[in-house]
């Protein structure tokens, strides 16, 4: 006996339909209505979170100058900034440390202390500031309208107070501390536990204080996403305060409407439902795999940018090293060679000429001679029948990326690259380096041996191996399992990575 379908008349799925819709007008009224009220709600509470923090930072900023003019008043300190010479100078310092030991301010916010004679010399008598910003602080002092300077050492940012010590012979001396963020991020932890509410303070696009995001430098974003900004200067210190709050709405209402909407779309999708089973299954297939390729195009897009994109930071930071050190020579061969290597790698095609895979080796190899001058000796030497295969593009990169910096760390090296073509192209990648261990090498091939099965794109590309697991993936997507990479090593005397494909005629 065939089984009869249950159609809804004509009549009944108007009904649904307009009750479907009733309730829809009267649940987004409701919201809007609810929204408005909370909105006003959390403006006022973050006004006046806001001002309270805001007395709280100023008081603490106030006190902290407080003790910085005190010291600037002292004798010692005075008589050893008005030296110019450095013999006199070091000496009157001497005074300065003992003046140091007895300092005994209840709550003090000072953690580092230095002076300058007017002839740029300094001496550390509070706290520990490493040498090499000193050189840094006195150019930012020396050169600034404000009192105040920010200024980060030891993976921390400070906020710095100068006071100028004026000298009878008519120099300058100065007088600069420094106060933690984490001085001014206790006031901030406070409020932390506030449900949707967040407090950050900028100096510049330098965020040197906040209860959430530390470290965020983007702003603008938080201003794109924050439903409600309070935005304040703090005086003179050229600092700017933001409270916010990233949601008008308390957790259990927005668990409320988030169950309504649910419930909304269910029956919504019941309606769908019944119209969807008259959907042919040849259409429905069609479909499903319209769907798995485009999830597979999007897959191997990931890898291969996690594959090239991490060395486009590296060697920016690079640049940034190279100018502030002043070799603007070096600096701009390794830009001209980024800007090659940055449009090579994002280059519409998959496939790529070996030979001309090979020579952007080449060029990149030469950026990290000039990043680490006279580390490695790089050779290439591909047969003939190279000339006549591709393969898929910035494959190798990371690879040889590999070898300088994690199997020549320790020592300097050569690096030889050979690749061979004939039923299938086989490319070696060997360093003289440091090798693997025994126990980590195991490791490592039983996750390349296994990387086929693995979905997920591991991000921590610069760590030892991550590379190779994304090459392996990479490779698996485009030839099988039948390909892909393999690594042998001996501790402290050579590494070599082989990476084996398809033969593609170049066309």
């Amino acid at each position: 006996m065939a089984k009869k379908r249950f159609m809804l008349g004509q009549g009944t799925k108007l009904i649904l339909f307009l009750s479907l819709l009733e309730m829809i007008i009267l649940w987004v009224g409701f919201y809007f209505i609810t929204i408005s009220v909370f909105k006003a709600g959390v403006e006022k509470q973050v006004k006046v979170i806001s001002n309270v923090i805001i007395s709280e930072v100023e008081d603490r900023i106030s006190f902290f100058y407080d003790e910085t003019a005190t010291l600037a008043n002292n004798k010692e300190i005075i008589n050893a900034v008005g030296c110019s010479d450095s013999e006199s100078f070091y000496s009157s310092c001497a005074n300065v440390d003992k003046f140091a030991n007895t300092l005994a301010f209840e709550k003090t916010a000072i953690e580092s202390a230095v002076i300058f004679n007017p002839k740029g010399l300094s001496y550390r008598f509070i706290g520990d500031i490493p040498g090499f910003t000193l050189d840094s602080i006195y150019e930012q002092i020396t050169s600034m309208d404000s009192h105040y300077i920010i200024v980060e050492m030891k993976g921390h940012l400070y906020l710095g107070v100068c006071e100028t010590i004026d000298n009878i012979n008519g120099t300058k001396g100065y007088l600069v501390t420094f106060m933690n963020q984490a001085n001014i991020e206790s006031i901030f932890d406070n409020y932390k536990d506030i449900s949707n509410f967040g407090v950050i303070m900028v100096n510049d696009d330098i965020v040197f204080a906040s209860n959430k995001y530390k470290g965020y430098n983007d702003i603008k974003q938080i201003k794109r996403h924050a439903k409600f900004i309070d935005e304040k200067e703090i005086a003179d210190t050229g600092c700017t305060f933001f409270a916010y709050s990233d949601s008008i709405l308390p957790d259990g209402m927005r668990l409320f409407f988030g169950v309504s909407l649910v419930i909304t779309i269910m029956i919504f999708a019941m309606i769908i439902i019944s119209f969807a089973s008259r959907m042919s299954r040849a259409y429905v297939r069609m479909q499903v795999k319209d769907l798995q390729i485009k999830k597979e195009e999007n897959y191997l897009f990931l890898l291969k940018k996690q594959i090239n994109a991490h060395f486009t930071v590296n060697t920016l930071s690079a640049v940034r090293t190279l100018i502030k050190k002043g070799e603007l020579e070096e600096a701009g061969e390794i830009s001209d060679g980024l800007s090659f290597l940055l449009r090579y790698a994002n280059a519409g095609e998959e496939n790529i000429d070996l030979m001309e895979e090979l020579f952007t080796l080449d060029r990149y190899a030469g950026i990290m001679k000039i990043r680490y001058p006279g580390k490695f000796k790089l050779l290439i030497e591909p047969d003939e029948e190279c000339e006549n295969v591709c393969i898929p593009r910035m494959l190798l990169q990371p690879i040889l990326e590999n070898a300088i910096v994690h199997g020549l760390a320790s020592n300097n090296g050569t690096i030889r690259i050979l690749a061979s073509a004939g039923e299938d192209t086989v490319i070696k990648i060997m360093d003289t380096g440091c090798g693997i261990e025994k126990e980590a090498l195991k490791e490592l091939n039983l996750k390349l041996d296994s990387a086929a099965s693995d979905d997920e794109i591991d991000d921590g590309i610069e760590e030892h191996g991550k590379a190779l697991i994304n090459i392996q993936k990479r490779i698996y997507m485009l030839f099988g399992e039948g390909y892909g990479v393999t690594v042998e090593s001996v501790v402290d005397e050579w590494t070599t990575v082989t990476v084996t494909l398809p033969s593609i005629p170049n066309e």
